[in-house]
């Protein structure tokens, strides 16, 4: 193909629509049946789109309605969240195919589906679930779903490769960045600014969070800077991502019968000083302990539990 349009192979091989669009097709244009090479790939193009879609939104809905289930997770209260959404996300893709569509597109592609957001979520998921929840408890978690353990290969991908990989590549990445172009044409500022903007509104989620927390834990100033205690306020938060499967592991009692009990009783009882039921929903035991002293819980927690 670079031969036939007399142009070099990083010029012909662009990524981007084109690649999609023009370059495949007229790669598929030179073989025999063409014609039917061109439905098999289109027909594959439309697959993956959909499939993608799936995986993307559900996880999406399933976030939001985790976080109220109260009101999204009952029909048709689910169904009509789903579809407000879907029509929302619909009106934002026709902006896709007007005439302007292809900077709108390139505009997203950069930054809203860009390396930048994925790398620093994948960096933040890593070191939650690594150094903070501990890999020793992910690892028996995963022989209780896959039913053997894992190689430690993963383990040191999870705790050093993965982490210092992600950063790395966000770092060069930024200093790599030249903002967004099209055919060698620049957009104006004014865009290059709303892309950052739509990249921004999921990467602050993190810190923003993170300070609402400090704001909200109780305290002194010299308290919460104590690198342990910043430790295990973040533990907290990994732990409390779990609430909504009641999931609690006492030393005194097997974790099957407190599963069994979980899903038995699902309110459970209040804690009252230090009479902890292992049938508490870990909601409601996060809320009780937050309201105490912040001290005094985290020596009651490693001492009563492991989670």
């Amino acid at each position: 193909m670079s031969e036939m349009q007399d142009q070099k192979v990083e010029d012909v091989a662009k990524s981007g629509p084109g690649l999609l669009f023009l370059v495949y097709p007229s790669g598929i244009m030179s073989l025999d049946y063409a014609g039917f090479w061109s439905v098999l790939f289109f027909f594959m193009v439309i697959l993956i789109g959909i499939d993608s879609q799936f995986c993307t939104m559900e996880g999406f809905y399933t976030a939001i309605i985790d976080e109220w289930p109260q009101y999204l997770r009952k029909s048709p209260n689910r169904e009509i969240f789903i579809a407000i959404f879907s029509g929302i996300s619909f009106l934002i893709g026709l902006s896709m195919v007007t005439e302007g569509g292809i900077w709108v597109f390139q505009i997203l592609d950069d930054y809203g589906a860009s390396s930048w957001c994925l790398l620093w979520l994948l960096f933040f998921e890593c070191i939650a679930i690594s150094w903070l929840y501990g890999v020793d408890k992910w690892y028996v978690h995963l022989k209780d779903m896959i039913g053997y353990q894992p190689s430690m290969w993963w383990k040191f991908c999870w705790v050093y490769a993965c982490p210092f990989c992600c950063i790395g590549i966000f770092i060069f990445s930024l200093i790599d960045y030249q903002g967004t172009t099209y055919n060698g044409v620049s957009v104006p500022a004014w865009a290059d600014g709303m892309g950052w903007l739509i990249a921004l509104s999921s990467m602050l989620c993190i810190p923003i969070y993170a300070a609402w927390l400090w704001r909200r834990t109780p305290g002194s100033f010299n308290q919460n800077c104590n690198a342990s205690h910043i430790l295990e306020i973040l533990r907290i938060c990994v732990i409390a991502h779990a609430r909504k499967y009641k999931a609690i592991v006492c030393p005194d009692i097997d974790v099957a019968e407190i599963r069994e009990r979980a899903l038995k009783n699902e309110e459970g009882k209040r804690i009252h000083g230090d009479s902890i039921c292992p049938r508490v929903p870990l909601k409601t035991f996060l809320e009780d302990a937050f309201a105490q002293n912040v001290l005094a819980f985290t020596r009651s927690l490693t001492s009563t539990w492991r989670v």
